[in-house]
């Protein structure tokens, strides 16, 4: 697979693994609402060969946001739809507010996992998304709508918990499958332990066998 179309590729599957709350689609931007919860959820995804006027839909894009008393945030590749689409931003007053690491793992590379003091659920579960929540410090209103973004998720899901020795919740995650690549979502906290690694394991979680596949981190 050439670098455009992987780059697209990990592009729908990080759409899919956190669904918004409303989605549209604009002459191949991927416009999506989430009543601003994470930029990710409530940005622009340029993916796809764009036809309009670049300025005219920019201006489009802000009225939408604006109307919901956002702002409106570009979500950039490489890859992005115009190739001058950056430029164009920043003439029109946007500027670089932060960046985003995607990281690739080839599973059949990884050692087998160790499972002990792993709780896992195939569904989305009450005591995971307290856990989850307390770990990444969401507050009560961004837990209303994150709930019911994870439950629009359409893809096989795997949401597990780490705990230590004495059954104390340190770590939590949450799987995404589609098709032969796993997205996997951790608490900033997650990445500052050992469970990175240990996390793994979601390859049984959902799969039930260690099979060829990547696993995608999401940031």
């Amino acid at each position: 697979m050439d670098q455009s179309k992987w780059i697209q590729k990990i592009e729908e599957l990080s759409l899919n693994a956190l669904p918004a709350m409303q989605t549209k689609i604009y002459d191949g931007w991927v416009i999506r609402f989430a009543d601003g919860y994470t930029k990710r959820a409530n940005s622009i995804t340029p993916i796809y060969p764009s036809n309009e006027n670049v300025k005219k839909k920019i201006l489009n894009c802000e009225q939408l946001y604006f109307a919901r008393n956002e702002k409106a945030v570009y979500k950039m590749t490489t890859q992005a739809n115009p190739t001058n689409l950056d430029f164009v931003l920043e003439e029109s007053g946007y500027a670089l507010e932060g960046t985003t690491s995607v990281q690739v793992l080839n599973l059949a590379d990884t050692e087998s996992p160790n499972e002990t003091n792993v709780i896992k659920y195939d569904h989305l579960h009450d005591e995971w998304f307290r856990d989850f929540c307390l770990l990444s410090n969401i507050d009560d209103h961004d837990q209303t709508i994150l709930k019911k973004m994870l439950g629009n998720i359409i893809p096989k899901t795997c949401f597990m918990l780490l705990t230590d020795e004495g059954g104390t919740v340190t770590a939590s995650g949450q799987g995404v499958l589609e098709d032969e690549y796993i997205g996997l979502s951790l608490p900033m906290k997650t990445f500052e332990t050992k469970a990175m690694v240990q996390f793994s394991f979601v390859i049984y979680c959902i799969g039930g066998k260690k099979m060829e596949q990547k696993m995608l981190i999401f940031r």
